[in-house]
């Protein structure tokens, strides 16, 4: 009797070890699934090696096993900072994001030179575009003909309704827009009697109605247009080698000298201001010979051209805005 008692002890406790057992691997598998249902936060996020992150405005999160966010999720219509990665390109992160090339290094204030780097932090737009910063006075409407956009699209990407309004300050999305190009007004370096001579002269032009046949080709009749009327300033592209002489095409002022940079994608471009309202754009030179506040006669070399900015061969952008249409053939060319 005494040996079949203690077999029936030893039973009832393996018994009783077992329900312990098991019940702690219950209480463990609940654990789990209650973290896997948690959002990851700072104290406890994977290192960069093991979880690529983004940070958006709900705080870290992983970006998918295939590495691509997609643009049409809900989840993903915020602006994102991005930390950069190893292997990480423009190209790559355009992909992954579903954005242009050009709208990462318009956000970011890269050149198509300049190389990413690991750990460098990229502002990352939901949709092709440029922010705006909003400026005493302006209204969605106002910001809307500005960049050439469409007020709706504006209204519905940034949530605006009907009656909605925006304040000085306010950062908006403007999908499908361009950086703007912006004179900064700078004194002129001539001295009192050039300027007088030249204020004579541009009055004397100015008055007897410059036409389109008042412009000159920028390139001394050299080179191939390579692309008609294109933009919204309706713009030509000519063709020809870097190093080939650019010249004003009509006398004026230089507003702008730009060089070395992105340049909102014309690269090294000149700006010249005319006598009659008018401004003529050079782009995507390989060197700039005038500076901002200069005066230039008609016909002065003005730069090179060559392959900046945004540019896929070496040409000449060419631009009138606030004038006539570009006269083509005057130029000797084909129509536009």
């Amino acid at each position: 009797m005494l040996g079949v008692g203690c077999l029936l002890l030893a039973g009832i406790s393996i018994l009783i070890h077992s329900s312990k057992a098991q019940a702690q691997d219950a209480v463990v598998n609940d654990h789990v699934d209650l973290l896997s249902k948690q959002s990851l936060t700072a104290d406890t996020m994977p290192t960069p090696t093991e979880m690529p992150l983004i940070l958006s405005s709900r705080g870290f999160e992983s970006i998918s096993e295939e590495g691509i966010v997609d643009p049409d999720d809900e989840e993903y219509g915020d602006i994102t900072t991005y930390t950069v990665q190893t292997g990480d390109t423009l190209s790559s992160l355009s992909q992954k994001f579903g954005v242009t090339v050009n709208t990462i290094r318009w956000q970011n204030g890269l050149n198509a030179k300049d190389a990413l780097k690991v750990g460098q932090q990229l502002v990352i737009l939901p949709v092709d575009g440029v922010t705006h910063v909003v400026k005493s006075g302006e209204t969605i409407s106002k910001i809307a003909q500005l960049y050439k956009a469409q007020e709706s699209e504006i209204r519905d990407f940034n949530s605006i309704d009907g009656e909605g309004t925006i304040k000085v300050g306010d950062k908006i999305i403007v999908p499908g827009a361009e950086p703007l190009v912006v004179a900064t007004p700078v004194k002129p370096k001539q001295t009192p009697k050039v300027l007088e001579k030249i204020a004579k002269k541009e009055k004397a032009t100015s008055s007897s109605g410059a036409g389109s046949s008042s412009y000159k080709h920028p390139l001394a009749g050299k080179g191939v247009k390579t692309q008609g009327y294109h933009g919204r300033f309706r713009a030509i592209d000519i063709g020809a080698p870097v190093g080939t002489p650019v010249v004003a095409s009509m006398s004026g002022t230089v507003i702008i000298a730009s060089s070395g940079g992105w340049g909102g994608g014309y690269g090294t471009y000149i700006v010249i201001e005319h006598a009659n309202g008018s401004q003529t754009l050079y782009a995507h030179h390989s060197k700039n010979f005038v500076s901002v506040g200069e005066y230039v006669s008609q016909g002065t070399v003005i730069g090179e051209s060559g392959n900046t900015g945004q540019s896929t061969g070496p040409h000449l952008h060419f631009e009138i805005r606030n004038g006539p249409p570009i006269p083509c053939v005057s130029f000797g060319m084909t129509a536009c």
